[in-house]
């Protein structure tokens, strides 16, 4: 599964360099725990566009998956609302992981 995350916006308007992931290429731990976030999300599932509870100064997140030949992008706001909390916890985890 190859995950990329492009992150933007917040109070600054930042706008993020896209950082991205191979599960096949991290341990196999690490490589587990983003495919489990990813189904918890069901990731592709989902719409292109997930909207939380609004705000103009939150980051603005758009994650990027491919697997087995399909690929699937979502966006969504870095809120604290239920709806976009299965993809922030993706999101996070790989900002983590990449370092």
């Amino acid at each position: 599964m190859q995950i990329t995350l492009h992150k933007s916006g917040g109070y600054a308007g930042i706008e993020g360099e896209p950082v991205s992931l191979d599960t096949a290429k991290l341990s196999a731990d690490q490589g587990d725990e983003l495919e489990r976030l990813a189904e918890e999300a069901s990731f592709f599932a989902l719409p292109e566009s997930v909207e939380g509870e609004g705000g103009f100064d939150f980051f603005r997140y758009e994650l990027t998956v491919t697997e087995d030949g399909r690929t699937h992008t979502v966006a969504f706001p870095a809120d604290e609302s239920e709806q976009t909390a299965p993809l922030r916890r993706l999101a996070e985890r790989v900002e983590q992981l990449a370092g």
